[in-house]
């Protein structure tokens, strides 16, 4: 089997939305972002931080005020 992983680089005061279909995770690669999950808390993503995302989520948006780059990694739904 295997992963699926999406690179998002995202500018100063930039966000981006990313639907969920399964269960992953977002690990932010470079700068700080702030992830945001309709009915969750917001949590902030340091350089180096990993985020698991359940696949109850449609969607989960993050955002940030210096820049970032992270990835997302699923496995696909066969």
């Amino acid at each position: 089997k295997y992963f699926v992983v999406d690179r998002y680089e995202i500018g100063v005061q930039g966000n981006a939305v990313i639907p969920i279909a399964e269960a992953g995770c977002v690990v932010c690669l470079n700068g700080q972002a702030i992830l945001e999950a309709e009915g969750s808390p917001s949590v902030e993503m340091p350089r180096g931080q990993a985020v698991v995302i359940p696949a109850r989520l449609p969607s989960v948006a993050i955002r940030s005020s210096v820049g970032a780059s992270f990835v997302r990694c699923f496995a696909p739904i066969e």
